[in-house]
């Protein structure tokens, strides 16, 4: 049961990544343990581009006795099922960051609880039809499951969790690689010319051609121009870093890999090469200098992203996940990091053509 007393000191007040409130916010973040780089204003401004309209921002600051205790990112977006629309609160398509709270600041994790039934409450105001969360934390703690737990539990969420490639960095981070992958690196390196731009060093040019290879890998444009931007934009504010491979025939870039970095840990956020040179093993390229320029950095970890290792109700990956996913595996080899993901819907008939979804997908999985 809620402590009333606890309760009555709580106030949630809108906050929105600028002007006078953006100094709350990014101070919030850096003092938060728990928060990481999907939570900074940066990346808030990123999806705000990727998503569009309908973006909308509802998120709030908890706090008690008149001191900012917590932030908890909120937005709404499209959610489409099968032919089904609404709106759902999320992160273009994807859940949001766990409300990230100050050390010390929620003993009992009653004012958690209280931030989960605030957001909630602002989601079906807005008439969201569908609520995700995802703790992932730069460094995994002791109590993650069980803070986890107790929201899904007393909030009546399910758990969506994932696996996802993860990779310790040190003095050893590239002993660990898979041989046949140092092999490429030394056999193609000498064909490309790999840098690594931050800072004022990443120009409109490189911006532009990021861009440019992600379109063509990926065979066509489906999130904004400016999205691209904001992406660049975080590298230039010192939230990572664009590695580049440039080919010594033509002088052109043919591949580019996005690393986003806070307090010290990494995360592999989207690459693009031209389909021209999948055979010269450019990602290799890629991921060895991000790698080695991470170590060099002093970074502790690195995510690479969600581990397809086995079909599950939420997931049923096909050959090309589990493509890209050994391709993963060689360079974190057998590590892996808990993603912790929460769902809930608001409203039956929109979970209905979810789980039609599912249905279809898992009789196509199962051939029956």
């Amino acid at each position: 049961m809620s402590d009333p007393s606890t309760q009555s000191t709580l106030r949630f007040r809108d906050i929105s990544p600028q002007g006078v409130n953006l100094k709350v916010w990014d101070d919030l973040v850096d003092q938060c343990p728990d928060a990481w780089f999907m939570h900074t204003s940066a990346f808030h401004r990123y999806i705000a581009a990727a998503t569009g309209e309908p973006f909308e921002n509802a998120s709030f600051v908890v706090e008690n006795e008149g001191r900012p205790i917590a932030l908890a990112p909120l937005a709404f977006g499209p959610l489409k099922l099968d032919g089904y629309e609404a709106l759902e609160a999320g992160y273009y398509g994807g859940p949001l960051p766990w409300p990230c709270f100050l050390p010390g600041a929620d003993k009992n994790g009653e004012m958690e609880l209280a931030a989960f039934a605030e957001a909630e409450r602002r989601a079906i105001s807005c008439g969201a039809k569908r609520i995700r969360y995802m703790l992932s934390p730069p460094q995994p703690g002791e109590d993650d499951i069980l803070r986890f737990a107790r929201v899904v539990s007393k909030r009546h969420y399910l758990d969506t969790s994932y696996p996802s490639h993860w990779m310790a960095l040190d003095h050893d981070a590239e002993s660990g690689v898979r041989s046949r992958y140092k092999r490429y690196v030394k056999k193609f390196s000498k064909d490309f010319d790999l840098r690594v731009s931050r800072g004022g060093r990443l120009g409109d040019d490189l911006e532009q051609a990021y861009f440019d290879l992600h379109v063509k890998d990926s065979g066509g444009m489906f999130r904004s121009r400016e999205s691209y931007t904001e992406m660049a934009n975080m590298a230039r504010e010192g939230l990572g870093f664009f590695v580049s491979a440039h080919s010594r025939d033509s002088g052109g870039a043919v591949g580019v890999l996005v690393v986003l970095v806070h307090k010290n840990h990494a995360y592999d956020a989207s690459v693009a090469v031209d389909p021209a040179y999948q055979d010269a093993f450019v990602s290799h390229l890629l991921k060895w200098q991000a790698i080695r320029t991470l170590s060099e950095d002093g970074a502790k970890s690195y995510e690479l992203g969600r581990w397809a290792n086995k079909a599950d109700w939420n997931w049923t990956p096909g050959q090309k996940n589990f493509g890209i996913s050994f391709f993963k595996q060689g360079w974190s080899r057998d590590g892996v990091k808990s993603v912790l993901v929460a769902e809930k819907f608001f409203d039956r008939d929109a979970l209905n053509h979810y789980c039609a979804g599912l249905a279809r997908t898992a009789a196509d999985y199962f051939e029956c």
